[in-house]
């Protein structure tokens, strides 16, 4: 289902305190930690660390991380990609907040991450970090947000699809020839426009059970 969607039920508005946390999706928290604990031991072993730095560092990278799952959340909500949703709470897409709502506690966190990084430059002098937490927040906004998300580009990432025998290799793929151990000619040439489509719209790489040129095609993500 797709399209623009309205929060649903007398209750959109006013999410339980439960119901932000599952929103604010906590098991993605520990990938803001970890590189501010990396950061902060590697400071120890060099010079000694600062743990006030180390504190406001932490609550930027959480901040930002609450901030963009939010984003990712409103941004998805409305566009009607989180209808059919199956996983994590999504506050927008099950009707539980409204967008205007979800969009207003994403800005909310990224104001907090900015204020704890002003901290931080102010303490360290190291001004160069406001351009760093400028392109931070806008990175995490346009993740899905704006027209043109990047999130769904696939920059960067590589599909693998292993393909059985849709086609005996790559070639006859990419020519459309049928294999001959399909049972209906009809949905197999379906089945392989529509991987084709796929590959037109990511990278992709294409692993028929009887290609030859598999494992190379996979060891050098081509």
């Amino acid at each position: 289902m797709t399209g623009p969607i309205a929060a649903r039920g007398p209750t959109a508005a006013r999410p339980t305190a439960a119901q932000w946390l599952a929103g604010a999706r906590p098991r993605t928290l520990p990938a803001a930690c970890s590189p501010v604990i990396a950061g902060t031991g590697l400071a120890v072993f060099a010079a000694g660390a600062s743990w006030l730095a180390a504190l406001l560092a932490l609550i930027v990278s959480l901040a930002l991380q609450v901030g963009v799952n939010y984003a990712n959340d409103y941004s998805d909500g409305i566009r009607g990609t989180d209808v059919d949703w199956v996983g994590p709470l999504r506050l927008v897409g099950s009707g539980l907040a409204s967008p205007p709502l979800v969009k207003r506690a994403a800005f909310v966190s990224f104001g907090i991450a900015a204020l704890a990084g002003l901290g931080l430059v102010i303490m360290t002098q190291h001004w160069w970090l406001l351009a760093v937490g400028a392109a931070c927040v806008l990175a995490a906004w346009y993740y899905t947000g704006g027209k043109r998300p990047y999130g769904y580009a696939g920059l960067g990432e590589v599909s693998v699809f292993i393909a059985g025998d849709t086609s005996y290799t790559e070639d006859l793929l990419r020519a459309g020839v049928v294999d001959g151990v399909s049972p209906d000619e009809h949905v197999a040439r379906k089945t392989m426009a529509r991987i084709r489509q796929l590959a037109a719209d990511r990278p992709l790489v294409y692993l028929p059970s009887h290609d030859p040129g598999s494992a190379t095609r996979l060891a050098t993500r081509s």
